[in-house]
């Protein structure tokens, strides 16, 4: 049998831990990754576009970490906005960082883009509205532009009863078809993927409850 899981229920399991500033099993409040702060770091310093996007921002590290670097950064998620402005070094940040309180789906990406992040999160949706998002993104890149993507695929979820768990549109895909995809969206770009086994395990009983492969995407539009 599978236990079903809505996208709102997830809405609210996510507001909570980060109101309470819970550190949740795949790290929530982690720091930036060194790859990405190498990735902003050459996209200042390129002359991109001064604009970024944060898809799914949760904790606010990358956002932030964006507007330190010179990004004016539009932040998107269903989360409470306060959650992250709270987080905000100090009141002269609001102009940095615009939140934006929306579904994945019907959010529309500026022009020119210089930096999309899409973190951990867009496993929750349809494929359809992952290669949309991206394929819009990609449209809306400058050259010089670079995208960073965390992805799970080969997801396998395991409740405490043993039974699988279905979350409502989760992607779904394998790996293969989200290379396959990337590949066919980021035609043209610099591309570096990297793909490792993730695991996420009940604090209480070391048992495995969500299994996956992690992959990394750094993609960055050509200079012209």
């Amino acid at each position: 049998m599978s236990a079903y899981r809505t996208q709102d229920s997830l809405v609210t399991f996510y507001t909570e831990a980060l109101a309470a500033g819970d550190n949740t099993a795949e790290n929530l409040q982690a720091p930036i990754t060194p790859e990405f702060a190498e990735m902003i770091t050459t996209a200042a310093l390129t002359g991109a576009a001064r604009t970024a996007v944060d898809i799914g921002y949760g904790a606010g590290a990358y956002s932030i970490a964006l507007a330190q670097h010179g990004f004016k950064v539009e932040a998107v998620d269903r989360v409470p906005a306060q959650l992250l402005t709270e987080r905000l070094p100090s009141a002269d940040w609001a102009h940095r960082i615009n939140t934006v309180t929306s579904r994945i789906e019907d959010y529309t990406i500026p022009v020119p883009l210089g930096v999309l992040v899409a973190k951990d999160v867009l496993h929750y949706l349809a494929p359809d509205d992952v290669c949309a998002i991206l394929d819009a993104g990609v449209r809306a890149s400058v050259p010089g532009s670079c995208h960073y993507l965390h992805v799970f695929t080969d997801i396998r979820r395991t409740g405490h009863s043993g039974d699988s768990i279905q979350i409502e549109g989760e992607l779904g895909w394998s790996t293969e078809e989200f290379t396959s995809a990337c590949t066919q969206l980021y035609r043209g770009w610099s591309l570096l993927a990297t793909a490792g086994a993730h695991t996420e395990r009940d604090r209480r009983t070391g048992r495995p409850y969500f299994e996956a492969t992690r992959n990394t995407l750094i993609a960055q539009r050509p200079q012209q």
